[in-house]
C-alpha cells in the first residue's frame, strides 16, 4: 500500500506506513528497497536512503529491481565504476555494472518490459555521465521501446492509472533525451547527488 501511495504522489502518508513497517520489521528487503529508493529521488535522507536499499540488496541480491535500486544509488553518489574498499580491500560495484546485470537479469525475467524499461534508462543516463553517449542513445531508445510495448500490453488491466502515466513519461523522457543527443544538446538525465563523490 505504501509504495501505491507513493507513486499517486501520496507519499507524507506512504512515509508514515513505510516507517511504521520498519519498525515492526526493520529487514523487510521490499519496505527498504522501495522507501529507500523514494526517499533517494526526493534527495531526503540520503545516507539513510542508501543504507536501506543496501540492507535490501545484502538480502535480495538476484532482484532485478533490487540491483537496480542499488545502481541508481551509485549512480546518485557519483560512484559510476567499481571500487576497491579501502578497508576491506573487497571489490565495491559501481552503477554501470550494477546497472548492466540489473538490465540483462530484468530482460530474461520480464519479456513485456513493464520492469526492464525504467532499468534501461537508468544505464543510459549511467552511461551518458560516463562519457559514453552513442552507448546512451542505444539504451534510452532500448527503453523507449520497451516502454511503449508495456503500455500497450497494460491497456485494459486492472491497474492504477500512475502505471500508464508512468510508462507515457518514461517514453517521453527517453525519447527526448535521443533527441537531444542526435541535435548534439545535452540531454536531461538525472541529477547526481550535489555531495556525490568524484568518478
Amino acid at each position: 500500500l505504501a509504495s501505491q501511495l507513493s507513486l499517486n504522489d501520496q507519499f507524507d502518508t506512504a512515509r508514515l506506513l513505510y516507517e511504521e513497517a520498519l519498525r515492526a520489521k526493520p529487514d523487510h528487503v521490499e519496505t527498504n528497497n522501495s522507501y529507500g529508493y523514494r526517499l533517494l529521488e526526493l534527495g531526503e535522507q540520503v545516507e539513510r536512503a542508501v543504507s536501506m536499499i543496501e540492507t535490501a540488496y545484502a538480502s535480495s541480491p538476484q532482484e532485478p529491481h533490487i540491483i537496480d535500486s542499488l545502481g541508481w544509488a551509485r549512480y546518485k553518489q557519483g560512484r559510476l565504476e567499481d571500487s576497491t574498499d579501502p578497508q576491506t580491500g573487497r571489490p565495491t560495484p559501481g552503477a554501470l555494472s550494477l546497472l548492466r546485470r540489473a538490465k540483462t537479469m530484468a530482460i530474461e525475467a520480464d519479456p513485456t518490459g513493464f520492469t526492464t524499461a525504467p532499468i534501461v534508462d537508468h544505464l543510459g543516463d549511467a552511461l551518458w555521465a560516463s562519457g559514453d553517449r552513442d552507448g546512451a542513445v542505444l539504451e534510452w531508445t532500448e527503453a523507449a521501446v520497451l516502454a511503449t510495448r508495456a503500455s500497450k500490453g497494460v491497456r485494459g488491466l486492472p491497474l492504477p492509472l500512475s502505471v500508464e502515466i508512468e510508462l507515457q513519461d518514461l517514453i517521453q523522457a527517453a525519447s527526448e533525451k535521443v533527441r537531444a543527443a542526435s541535435e548534439d544538446r545535452e540531454p536531461k538525465i538525472a541529477p547526481q547527488l550535489e555531495t556525490a563523490s568524484p568518478r
